[in-house]
């Protein structure tokens, strides 16, 4: 590499974009043409300084509040349109409970209310470029950073600018200012969830990288702005560790490091955020129970995996036994995605996790698919253990009315337990018959992680190339 090499700047604001861009063959791939700069979450450059060594530089990225100022009313309501002309059955489910949980003050309920009456009247894909337009303007107007962006993309020499997470605030500037440069500029969608889920983005990119077809289409139905840009499904380059024997420890070492029996079979919890479930650990306390007692079939044992957005103090009290291991992922970050940085250990004890465990337990997580790649058998979490039945409505409805997760259901790729009850007669009947299902999670790989080859870093990484004007994609 030489100093005469374009510069790739990656917008990595959490751990998501750690995982698919710095630990994958994604950056080994760019380094060959370019050089990186990693513009990270404040609580991650220090630890991505680390990891990374001194080949990569790591900068920060600064503070940006969308909704705030001039520039922030504009944006609310370009995306109160946006809503509405993108109307799916998660954000419409996600509204009402966010309706619900919030106390708003009068005012506040007032100004929803309006925003959301004029978007029904006046809503368009040209309404809402002429106020991207005028937020773009009020953007370069407000923002009290522009100038330190500008400063280093010109003394740089930057030939693209990516968002790993393009819903995030803090990537927004960054790809603004590009934009207004005339760097170009990509998004990669992070998630599955993301194109029925996440609020309007900040800006427009000249390439949009998914996950598969499904996604691409999304992308094309929900940004109609993106019809003339390139919108190229890659495959998921995490997901190549799962086609990669060094990513994937045996199932002695596994289990030695786990300190569990390999005659036994493994049941996987993987806990969601407290957000989402506040009460998970109580399901994980009971399951705890029935497999100390010994009441399931084969005597299986239980490793509770918590989530990156968990602090995991709720866990603390949980009955430790020869039978039960609590595993907390990552250098500790209190709970936060933007301070999650992963371990090259961190990703083995996954993938070898998911790869040896006899049922994965998982409330309406992306480690369903995880699981599926590798054909193992997903019990779905569908209630809340505590009493009151607006909260079992609650933890149903993410398996009927959040978009991206009611695929699972109709391809018959997985099982919902809804009590506690069910949960272990659904790891009964998997323990007794793994092929159960089989065909379901096939589908579902196909849907939403298509190609599925082990070369998705590989495409990633040369479409971000041809992006730069550095190869072909």
């Amino acid at each position: 590499m030489t100093d005469s090499m374009p510069t790739i700047v990656l917008l990595v604001s959490s751990g998501w974009g750690v995982r698919s861009f710095l630990q994958t063959e994604v950056l080994p791939r760019l380094l060959v043409r370019a050089r990186v700069l990693v513009l990270a979450s404040p609580l991650l450059v220090e630890p991505l300084r680390r990891q990374l060594g001194n080949a990569i530089a790591v900068e920060p990225l600064l503070p940006f509040d969308p909704r705030q100022g001039a520039q922030g009313r504009v944006y609310e309501r370009r995306n109160a349109y946006f809503e509405r002309l993108s109307a799916t059955g998660t954000r419409r489910f996600r509204e009402r409970e966010h309706r619900k949980a919030l106390r708003w003050r009068w005012r506040d309920r007032l100004r929803f209310q309006r925003l959301k009456m004029e978007a029904s009247l006046f809503a368009s894909p040209a309404a809402m470029a002429r106020l991207a337009e005028r937020e773009r303007s009020l953007f370069f107007r407000e923002y009290p950073h522009v100038d330190v962006y500008e400063q280093l993309f010109a003394r740089l020499g930057v030939a693209l600018v990516v968002s790993t997470v393009p819903h995030e605030p803090a990537e927004a500037p960054p790809v603004l200012v590009a934009r207004r440069r005339g760097i170009p500029v990509a998004a990669w969608i992070n998630s599955w969830d993301n194109l029925t889920s996440k609020p309007a983005y900040y800006s427009e990119y000249d390439r949009y990288l998914v996950w598969s077809e499904r996604m691409r289409e999304e992308v094309l139905r929900y940004y109609p702005e993106a019809g003339g840009c390139p919108v190229v499904a890659t495959g998921v380059p995490h997901f190549d560790w799962y086609r990669r024997p060094e990513m994937r420890w045996s199932r002695e070492e596994l289990f030695a490091r786990l300190g569990l029996d390999t005659a036994r079979p493994l049941i996987l919890h993987a806990a969601a955020t407290p957000h989402l479930a506040p009460a998970e650990h109580q399901i994980a306390r009971r399951l705890a129970g029935e497999v100390e007692a010994g009441r399931l079939p084969n005597r299986p044992q239980l490793l509770i995996r918590l989530h990156p957005g968990d602090a995991g103090g709720r866990f603390l009290d949980l009955p430790r036994s020869k039978s039960v291991r609590l595993h907390v992922p990552g250098a500790p970050g209190g709970g936060r995605l933007a301070a999650y940085c992963p371990t090259p250990e961190d990703n083995r004890e996954l993938v070898s996790s998911v790869a040896h465990a006899d049922v994965v337990v998982n409330l309406a997580s992306t480690i369903t698919l995880e699981a599926a790649l590798l054909d193992r058998p997903v019990v779905n979490l569908a209630y809340d253990p505590r009493p009151g039945e607006d909260l079992q409505r609650l933890a149903r409805r993410f398996y009927h009315l959040y978009d991206h997760f009611r695929t699972v259901v109709e391809a018959g790729a997985a099982r919902l337990a809804t009590s506690d009850e069910e949960l272990h007669a659904r790891i009964r009947t998997y323990l007794e018959e793994p092929a159960l299902d089989r065909e379901g999670r096939r589908r579902i790989v196909e849907l939403w992680c298509h190609p599925f080859d082990g070369r998705a870093s590989e495409r990633l990484a040369g479409n971000l190339l041809a992006a730069a004007g550095l190869g072909a994609g």
